[in-house]
């Protein structure tokens, strides 16, 4: 691979470049992105003077994207379409007083009726000339425009970023299933959406937990794959409702079938039919019914409760919850954007939530233990040692208040009252 030449070849460190960025792109090339256009520089002048690499790769900067206006509404015209679009845009140059710079014709959309429109490709002196006007003079003519900013798509395998021509999809894709067919055959009720699906099925990694926790209990799935979906509304329907079991409770499994009676709501009900039509005695269903029990107190102590103990403490408020799930919802946002440049602005804004959000928590874990305080000290100074100590006093045998007193001042104040000869303690 290419990037493995170049690693090989180029010691980055001593050159004294820094690369943020490197991926790969059609026709086995790779982007590389530098923290500086000098560092740029540096690199593409190192590889050009490495004789092995010169041999293996061409390096180019990529020229920025031109500027592109739609002009709409132009009468089409028979014989060469060549002359007529360099009479065209010779015309346009004159009339607008444009500047001598390459203007051409990119390609052509169909317009209203008859007439076209036009997509040009022009260097950016020429559109700041125009950008600002609202028609644009060619001859005894104007035309409306704007700025073209559609995105580039593929109309045969239908995805963005490339055209027809440069596709590397040798079948037809149907328009509405996605699938490998010619469109006209298709039978599909419901169109789909092929970047979805692309998109789905490369990122979406909603389902890892569950996949993670059916293979840590190796359960089974009771599902039927034909059923009719458990929640649908308008927008679409799913599969959202599971039903699982261990691996013991398989020959258990009698009938699974989502039922049909709640129409009014979207979340439909499962039922699980257990066939006890072979029971014809009071001692063969008492039997049924020990087993059963003894199957979900297995089941039960096979998966235990998982209890999360949370800490309760008295300063904790509405705020710090808000401030908690947002926190976190920072965290997650800037955790899955993957585009470097939005990833570290993201970054930024969750660290500054995250440093207010542990702020927060000090101020009221402080504010609290002030109001504390002055709650213990509202009437005597002296009123916490006195409540400390009776606490403390229970685990004697005292039988009186004049032993307690006297436990109290040997065990807390013993140094001071062995050196006062009068017996009063002193602080």
């Amino acid at each position: 691979m290419l990037k493995t030449a170049l690693e090989g070849k180029i010691k980055l460190k001593d050159i004294q470049v820094e690369v943020l960025s490197c991926r790969p792109i059609q026709g086995n090339g790779i982007v590389v992105k530098t923290k500086t256009p000098e560092m740029l520089e540096k690199l593409k002048t190192t590889i050009m003077n490495d004789l092995t690499l010169r041999d293996k790769c061409q390096v180019y900067i990529p020229k920025p994207r031109v500027p592109h206006i739609i002009i709409f509404d132009i009468p089409p015209q028979d014989g060469d379409q060549a002359a007529h679009e360099n009479n065209f845009i010779i015309q346009l140059k004159e009339s607008n007083e444009l500047t001598d710079q390459e203007i051409k014709v990119v390609f052509k959309k169909k317009g209203r009726g008859s007439l076209q429109n036009w997509i040009l490709a022009m260097q950016p002196k020429n559109y700041q000339e125009i950008k600002d006007k609202k028609r644009l003079r060619c001859g005894f003519n104007s035309y409306r425009f704007k700025e073209f900013l559609e995105p580039l798509r593929c109309f045969g395998c239908y995805r963005f970023g490339h055209l027809k021509r440069n596709c590397r999809e040798t079948k037809p894709t149907c328009t509405k299933c996605t699938a490998n067919h010619d469109p006209k055959g298709c039978t599909k009720p419901h169109p789909i959406c092929r970047n979805c699906v692309l998109y789905n099925n490369s990122t979406n990694l909603k389902a890892a937990p569950l996949v993670f926790f059916i293979l840590k209990y190796d359960l089974i799935n009771w599902n039927d794959k034909d059923s009719e979906p458990t929640f649908e509304t308008v927008n679409g329907k799913s599969w959202i409702d599971i039903t699982m079991s261990s691996a013991n409770l398989a020959n258990k499994k009698r009938k699974w079938q989502i039922l049909k009676i709640c129409k009014a709501v979207h979340q439909k009900f499962l039922e699980l039919q257990q066939e006890i039509q072979v029971i014809d005695s009071k001692q063969k269903l008492e039997k049924w019914i020990e087993e059963l029990t003894i199957t979900i107190n297995q089941i039960s102590q096979s998966f235990p409760r998982k209890v999360i103990k949370h800490l309760r403490v008295p300063w904790w408020d509405s705020e710090l919850e808000v401030n908690r799930k947002k926190t976190w919802a920072l965290r997650s946002s800037y955790q899955r954007c993957r585009r470097e440049e939005e990833r570290s602005m993201r970054r930024i804004v969750y660290k500054k939530q995250e440093a207010h959000y542990k702020w927060l928590i000090k101020q009221k874990c402080r504010a609290s233990f002030e109001f504390f305080r002055q709650q213990l000290v509202a009437n005597n100074a002296f009123d916490l040692p006195y409540k400390i100590a009776p606490q403390q006093n229970k685990k004697t045998n005292s039988s009186s208040i004049g032993e307690n007193e006297q436990w109290t001042v040997h065990k807390y104040y013993r140094r001071n009252y062995s050196n006062n000869s009068s017996g009063i303690v002193s602080h």
